[in-house]
């Protein structure tokens, strides 16, 4: 599924918010999400064989999750960014699933130029450059935007908490 626009969810859990707040300090390697290629290809190095769940909370009620399969390079992979709410009989875990700001970032680049590639073999009467132009940005587009499925792992993983 692509995942362009970030999905609201919502979660309510029987445990107190600093519960799940000391079992996510204690499951998820802590590692924020940054666009640092060498920061993440350190990890990436490290986890080579390891499917796991890292991300970080900030402040008492912030934290974000992502998952990194094993043998893949997936730092700019789809996470949640959630918070912790009490409510009466627990506490209700709400957020988006969404791709880092940099994947965003990167995904308007790239579709302005392509588009804009496009465009120009268009003016210049070249069809076939304008279709490969417009399949690049398809393409990339999916490229980017595609979870492979980690939605439904990061989500059994929240529900767990």
């Amino acid at each position: 599924m692509l995942v362009i626009l970030p999905i609201s969810f919502e979660y309510e859990s029987s445990a107190t918010p600093k519960r799940i707040a000391r079992r996510l300090d204690g499951e998820l390697i802590q590692k924020r999400p940054s666009a640092n290629v060498m920061a993440n290809s350190k990890f990436i190095k490290k986890y080579k064989t390891q499917s796991v769940f890292y991300g970080c909370r900030s402040g008492e009620d912030k934290f974000s999750v992502f998952y990194h399969e094993a043998g893949r390079r997936d730092t700019g992979s789809l996470g949640f960014y959630g918070r912790l709410e009490k409510s009466g009989k627990g506490t209700k875990i709400s957020g988006h699933f969404r791709k880092p700001l940099s994947a965003y970032i990167f995904g308007a680049v790239w579709v302005l130029i392509t588009f804009m590639f496009s465009l120009i073999a268009l003016s210049l009467d070249n069809m076939g450059a304008c279709i490969c132009g417009a399949v690049l940005l398809l393409l990339g587009v999916f490229i980017l935007f595609f979870d492979k499925g980690k939605k439904k792992v990061i989500r059994a993983f929240i529900e767990s908490l």
